[in-house]
């Protein structure tokens, strides 16, 4: 891993060509902005109409990083991307479409391949749809007439020359390769490219509207020497024709038109003159074939689409691996009897670890088979009844807190300061009197503040703005305190929303809300929110255990997604079956409405619907987990889709 200062560091300028990109936009400016590497982003925008880009200005309002140009009218895919080139003083620099997430790692990674390939000019990564699947196109040969014929018939390519099998121009039916490889051409939706190759190659050819600009680039990036690079161990998502869509054959149009440039410009002088005839001929008939196809296909589409959706089957991720260090290894929990802290237990009793779990009752609750934990009882708010809970204890996972409400009374607040914080300093002080060796501590994205509108990471000043949010930082700096003094390893871990089966929090009773037909289909707004599987937050917990790099560091941790509330509810809805409204509450009535419940608080008639828990609806809370993914190799094995069919059905049972 490169450690060297950020000011020594490549920079990336990244050339986003925007038209009617909708929430893609943000999404994908947001992943881009999250970068480990230095960037600036130059979005294109060739006139919207849909308020994509002014949404983005107001999100990203006085970040340096990002330019935004204006084209008075849709001047095309590379006439919109040379303008930015031209502006564009990046070391290496990425053309990418407007519908395309990265993760924060995806270009310091990209940029390394390129670095350590001196003949590559221009590098591709392996990109994928949005269900996990290859794309079309991300890794490819140039086409000839021959190739061009056996796809436009669907034939397979054994139908070669000699006996010998045709190469394919989609490369994604065969195997996936397992280290980066030479290809003829890679997609335009993700194109990296190194600066001297583009000033001995020159920018796009202007000439193509939309489609095959790509191609074109590639082979004239061959022409003058460089050759093309695919990174399979690189992949990004590719959410395909999010500004297409909604235009087909305006789309089919540029696409047969680009063919017919790219073969002309490098192709037809190879062939006779008559076999260059029929080549183009053959281009505009599939083009005629293709409208009605293509007409026919969308309205079937649209007769689906309003057919109730079929729920997703739930795809269980496959079990972390077994840690050597934490076999036979005496741990202790607090909280092991909650959500997040139940599931911690469950898996360290799977890795062989000798599991003690603190609990305030004698007779704790029957949630593990009996012998496979013990139980050391004590109260957080009893220092006397701590005295000796960590004798003969090595790791300790410390979980419990105060149960976090939104609105609370001020007596109930109280209770951050007592369990919260001043447990977990006695906690502290018990585990190193007992001589603990590691205590990993698992504290809240609170810590850092409320809501925020930019991508968030463990290098922004904690501003809490809750009782909850300022216990737990405060704990923090207990922890990171002890670790400083030396004699015991801690490691905090900042967690958002989690989510996952067992859970009792808000998303279950949004589901069962949705379910009921008693959730108002909220207002289209842009608003991002990270938050965590339950498995994945253990998954940060053992690697933070286990680790030696995580002593003294604080961790943030998500499912590396982000998602808007809207987002949310039709994710469930598709789950339960449920067609989504087409109408929604506008945003100003529920505005006025929770002024009203404000009103109502005050005169102690407490509403579910309030400022507070408007903001919390509506409002954005997005955080990075750059720096756990890159100083433990901690990686995210699910998101709230993948969760999803397991929760709803849980739900179902419940009634």
């Amino acid at each position: 891993m490169d450690q060297s200062p950020v000011s020594t560091r490549p920079l990336v300028s990244v050339a986003i060509v925007n038209f009617n990109g909708g929430a893609f936009l943000l999404d994908t400016v947001r992943s881009v902005l999250a970068s480990t590497v230095p960037i600036e982003v130059w979005v294109v925008d060739n006139a919207s109409s849909d308020g994509s880009v002014l949404e983005l200005e107001r999100r990203f309002h006085g970040d340096p990083r990002l330019h935004i140009l204006h084209n008075p009218e849709n001047l095309g895919f590379a006439r919109a991307n040379n303008i930015a080139l031209r502006q564009a003083g990046g070391d290496f620099l990425l053309l990418l479409n407007p519908d395309c997430i990265v993760e924060p790692d995806t270009l310091e990674r990209m940029v390394e391949a390129l670095l350590a390939d001196p003949s590559a000019g221009m590098a591709g990564c392996l990109i994928v749809n949005p269900d996990g699947s290859e794309q079309a196109g991300c890794r490819r040969s140039i086409p000839t007439p021959w190739t061009g014929l056996l796809r436009s018939l669907n034939l397979p390519p054994a139908l070669g020359v000699k006996g010998r099998a045709t190469p394919r121009v989609d490369l994604s039916h065969t195997p996936l390769p397992e280290k980066p490889i030479y290809v003829e051409a890679i997609s335009g939706a993700f194109m990296l490219v190194r600066r001297s190759a583009l000033e001995q190659a020159g920018l796009m050819d202007e000439s193509y509207f939309l489609h095959c600009e790509d191609l074109d680039w590639c082979k004239t990036f061959e022409e003058a020497g460089w050759r093309i690079l695919f990174v399979p161990g690189v992949s990004i998502v590719h959410h395909k024709g999010a500004c297409s869509n909604d235009r087909p054959l305006f789309v089919l149009w540029h696409k047969h038109r680009g063919m017919v440039r790219f073969y002309n410009k490098f192709l037809s002088s190879r062939y006779a003159a008559p076999l260059n005839v029929l080549v183009v001929l053959g281009v505009w008939l599939r083009f005629a074939a293709a409208v009605p196809l293509n007409l026919a296909r969308r309205l079937f589409s649209r007769r689906a689409a309003a057919q109730v959706p079929a729920p997703a089957p739930s795809v269980p991720a496959e079990p972390l691996p077994l840690f050597r260090r934490l076999a036979g290894l005496s741990v202790l929990v607090t909280g092991g009897s909650g959500f997040i802290g139940s599931r911690l237990v469950d898996e360290l009793i799977r890795q062989g670890a000798e599991v003690h779990v603190l609990t305030r009752r004698q007779a704790p609750p029957d949630l593990w088979p009996p012998g496979k934990v013990r139980f050391r009882v004590a109260d957080l708010t009893d220092a006397d009844s701590l005295r000796h809970v960590c004798d003969g204890i090595h790791t300790l996972f410390h979980l419990a807190s105060h149960t976090h409400v939104l609105d609370a009374p001020a007596e109930e607040n109280s209770g951050h300061l007592q369990v919260t914080e001043q447990g977990t300093l006695a906690m502290l002080q018990v585990a190193r009197d007992a001589g603990v060796r590691r205590f990993v501590f698992v504290s809240s994205v609170k810590a850092m503040g409320e809501e925020s509108e930019r991508c968030l990471d463990e290098s922004v000043a904690p501003r809490p703005e809750t009782p909850y949010g300022m216990a737990k930082l405060h704990a923090e700096r207990a922890v990171l305190e002890a670790a400083r003094d030396g004699g015991m390893q801690a490691t905090v871990l900042r967690l958002p929303m989690v989510y996952g089966p067992g859970n009792k929090g808000n998303l279950p009773r949004m589901v069962e809300a949705i379910r009921r037909g008693r959730f108002p289909p909220l207002p289209a707004v842009s608003n991002r929110r990270s938050m965590l599987h339950v498995d994945d937050a253990v998954q940060a917990m053992l690697l933070a255990a286990v680790r030696d790099e995580a002593g003294g560091q604080v961790y943030i941790v998500t499912d590396g997604r982000d998602y808007s509330t809207r987002e949310i509810h039709s994710l469930i809805s598709a789950q339960l079956g449920k067609r989504p409204p087409r109408w929604r509450i506008p945003l100003a009535l529920l505005q006025m409405g929770a002024r009203v419940g404000d009103l109502l608080l005050k005169a102690g008639i407490p509403m579910p619907l309030n400022s507070a828990s408007l903001r919390k609806l509506l409002g954005s809370a997005w955080f990075s987990n750059a720096k756990i993914r890159r100083e433990l190799g901690y990686r995210p094995r699910y998101d709230l889709q993948r969760a999803l069919p397991e929760m709803v059905k849980e739900s179902g049972d419940s009634e």
